[in-house]
């Protein structure tokens, strides 16, 4: 839409860029609030550089740039609060209201830095108010407002004549009432503004060392039921969200191929402290503490060892997102998750080979997450991400009470195609075989307990593919159609994340796959 950005004074540079952070071609609205947010007016787009010249620290500053308003000490525990900024095109379209407005923003300013206001200055530029020497009527001069004393001179003497009558009377003003007085400033007038004047309104307060306020955010804090760990590869493998849950590859990673045998890894948690940080620059921390309620009652003679406490969950994430670039890594240790009472029928093949009539165990499982992602201008998104996660436990288990200690990887690559209302949606993932031992057996060594001979370290492996495609129907609407498919060695039993097949236990090794015409709507 060359025509429509133009039109908002964007340039060709600025909507690429935008099409670049949008991954797509943005909407009217979107255009219109970049070419808001990146005007002069609120992005300084073209003053920044320059004013990056100066000098902004030093022994005696406070506060630099980044905050309402820099802060100077002047000793004996004092500081100075000050703030200019400019309202000039406000100004021209409504000369007392957008001076008044302009002086009373840098009001606010100084009392959010905890400073109180003492007085305000100015500096004010306008065109000509006054014929100049030897200008005869109607005469334009170099800068292109015309100070002659023709009627089309006339008429431009009397509108910057009405715009320094109403802008100093709008500084004055907003002040006055305030109780601030304007004790200094300055005014020129020259041709060249007459287009356009410049109002800059300073403010000047004082405030004490220990009282000066800043306004960056600690984050926020939140207490319920929040989803943890598993929910973060959303950023570098959005699959799910546009085809459907059962393409999400938390077919792999929420697990370890082994339903009802070992525990699941995050999830959605009761009794969840979280916080959410700032974002810095693009970076971004979430740290959650939960305590899930645990009822079942402790038997230690049974391989519980609980150590009477509840259920303790910690979890930390930090994320990095620049343009189309997104980078994350997340941590998850869940400490005493009680699985008692698991029971597994005999039967033939797999894990029913291993006699099992009874499973009772409390795990400990700790898991690390890392990934990336970079989304093109041209639509394409590339991703790559890694998932290592570690389940131990005492068990009452075939193999004796012992120690259980489980450890599998999990790769990914996801790929999408985003061109207008269609999105086209691939991944290929594979979760590695086991490592670690039960009863103090490697898994090395127990395939003798399977009826084929096969060994745990090198079976319980599992691939994963996904295709989809959606089309969008609205904003928040999509219809598509997708495939899933799971190939699981002779011991894995992966199950898909949604619709799952039901891997039972007569089921492992088994394949599951599914196709699915999808209608999604995110409320």
């Amino acid at each position: 839409m060359p025509e429509l950005y133009e039109q908002l004074g964007l340039t060709r540079w600025e909507y690429e860029k935008i099409r670049e952070i949008q991954g797509r071609e943005p909407t009217h609205v979107e255009l219109a609030v970049f070419s808001l947010m990146w005007s002069e007016h609120c992005g300084y787009k073209h003053s920044k550089p320059l004013l990056k010249r100066f000098p902004t620290t030093g022994p005696h500053v406070l506060q630099g740039p980044g905050e309402n308003a820099g802060v100077v000490d002047i000793g004996g525990g004092v500081a100075v609060a000050m703030k200019v900024e400019s309202h000039n095109h406000p100004s021209a379209v409504e000369p007392y209201q957008g001076a008044a407005t302009g002086v009373g923003g840098i009001i606010r300013d100084i009392f959010a830095m905890g400073a109180r206001p003492i007085c305000g200055l100015d500096s004010l530029r306008f065109g000509e108010i006054q014929p100049l020497p030897g200008a005869s009527g109607g005469a334009a001069l170099a800068g292109g407002g015309p100070a002659g004393g023709g009627p089309a001179g006339e008429a431009s003497l009397n509108r910057q004549r009405y715009l320094f009558e109403h802008v100093v009377a709008g500084v004055g003003g907003y002040g006055n009432c305030m109780g601030i007085p304007t004790v200094a400033g300055e005014i020129y007038f020259e041709d060249p503004y007459a287009g356009n004047c410049l109002v800059n309104a300073m403010t000047v307060g004082l405030v004490n060392h220990d009282e000066i306020i800043r306004s960056k955010a600690a984050g926020r804090f939140l207490i319920g039921v929040w989803d943890v760990h598993y929910h973060e590869t959303y950023a570098w493998d959005p699959g799910w969200l546009t085809v459907n849950s059962s393409g999400s590859t938390l077919a792999l990673t929420n697990n370890f191929g082994a339903p009802g045998i070992l525990p699941g890894i995050g999830g959605r948690y009761a009794n969840v402290i979280r916080w959410d940080s700032p974002v810095w620059s693009g970076f971004s921390l979430t740290a959650n503490y939960a305590r899930p309620t645990d009822t079942a009652p402790i038997n230690k003679s049974d391989g519980d060892i609980r150590d009477g406490k509840k259920n303790r969950v910690w979890n930390i994430a930090a994320r990095y997102e620049s343009g189309g670039l997104s980078v994350g890594y997340s941590y998850l240790s869940d400490k005493d998750i009680n699985q008692v009472s698991t029971t597994l029928s005999a039967g033939t093949g797999g894990f029913a080979g291993i006699a099992v009539p009874q499973y009772t165990a409390v795990w400990k499982v700790t898991s690390n997450r890392l990934g990336a992602r970079y989304k093109f201008a041209n639509g394409l998104g590339i991703g790559a991400w890694w998932d290592s996660s570690r389940a131990s436990a005492r068990s009452s288990i075939a193999f004796g009470n012992g120690n259980v200690r489980v450890k599998r990887t999990v790769w990914s690559i996801p790929l999408t195609y985003t061109t207008g209302n269609h999105h086209v949606y691939g991944s290929w993932s594979k979760a590695g075989d086991w490592n670690g031992s039960a009863g103090g057996v490697s898994f090395r060594d127990l395939g003798s307990f399977g009826t084929n001979g096969q060994s745990l370290n090198n079976n319980t492996g599992a691939k994963f593919i996904a295709v989809g495609y959606a089309y969008k129907l609205s904003q928040r609407t999509n219809v598509g159609v997708s495939y899933q498919k799971i190939t699981n060695e002779s011991f894995a039993a992966y199950d898909l994340f949604a619709n799952s097949v039901g891997m039972a236990e007569g089921n492992i090794g088994a394949d599951p796959r599914t196709f699915a015409v999808n209608l999604r709507h995110n409320f």
